[in-house]
């Protein structure tokens, strides 16, 4: 009896210090107190009298347009709220799977960059509690098993735009020769959040400043200064050069032609915490 305690008391504490682990693991960079305060740095959102209002009702008619597109596919994925789908998404970008086993130190960095990038946007979302547009509107998003949660948590910032934003500045910190495709990515996946109907564009453009702010404090944090030496070296040893052209998603002249169509046509293109929470 007294060995099966014995072996009980040590399976606990080794399921403690692995639990305790994990949560350092994911834990973000920044603590609240730490964290730039969106209600001091961002304007209010805009009051539907506002132009920027008629903008954000502009982005989200085009974006109910692209739902049935390849790209409303993309933002529907997009939704996904996971460390394993931000890193599947931006491997693609610098031409190497980033996991858990392949990458541990790159996957770790943007693992608690997206949690901090999120985290930033708690402040401003509890004060300004704004309704989102699915809920302005009464319509379904592409998303509809999201929609309870997402109609309780306030649109502005967009915390997916932000964690997926405070990604793509790291990611390009250590892959520079990568910088334009991984921030295309990053772009492109706050403008999800209008195709499928969760946010503003306002909401979104919030959201990349939050996650900015967020980046540039996180540069202050010896334990974001660590992670981010060690996935650089990590980086360059897979790669065997601190930095490497690596293919863009979209070559220049195809972007160019890309914009200039959608521009011709009025467009605006536009992925943890709770998974449905932002």
């Amino acid at each position: 009896m007294k060995s099966l305690r014995t072996t009980l008391a040590t399976a606990l504490a080794a399921m403690t210090v692995a639990a305790t682990a994990q949560q350092r693991a994911d834990a973000p960079y920044l603590t609240q107190d730490e964290m730039p305060d969106g209600v001091v740095i961002l304007p209010s959102p805009p009051d539907t009298t506002d132009a920027a209002f008629f903008n954000d009702w502009l982005v989200y008619n085009r974006g109910l347009k692209k739902r049935h597109s390849p790209r409303g596919k993309q933002a529907k994925a997009d939704a996904e709220y996971s460390w394993t789908y931000i890193a599947n998404y931006y491997s693609k970008a610098i031409g190497i799977e980033i996991n858990a086993e392949k990458t541990p130190a790159i996957f770790h960095l943007i693992s608690r960059a997206a949690r901090t990038g999120g985290d930033a946007t708690w402040k401003p979302k509890k004060h300004y509690q704004r309704r989102r547009p699915f809920v302005v509107f009464n319509q379904h998003t592409m998303t509809p098993d999201h929609e309870r949660d997402l109609a309780r948590n306030g649109s502005y910032p967009s915390g997916h735009t932000s964690m997926g934003w405070a990604v793509a500045l790291v990611l390009a910190e250590v892959c520079p020769d990568a910088q334009d495709s991984i921030l295309y990515l990053g772009y492109q996946y706050g403008q999800s959040r209008t195709i499928v109907g969760a946010h503003w564009q306002s909401d979104v453009d919030a959201g990349r400043v939050m996650a900015s702010a967020a980046v540039a404090r996180m540069h202050c944090s010896p334990d974001f200064q660590a992670d981010m030496a060690a996935a650089k070296a990590e980086y360059a040893k897979i790669t065997g050069k601190d930095s490497v052209k690596m293919p863009n998603v979209m070559d220049p002249q195809k972007a160019h032609r890309r914009r200039s169509r959608h521009n011709q046509h009025g467009g605006a293109e536009g992925k943890v915490g709770s998974p449905r929470a932002y």
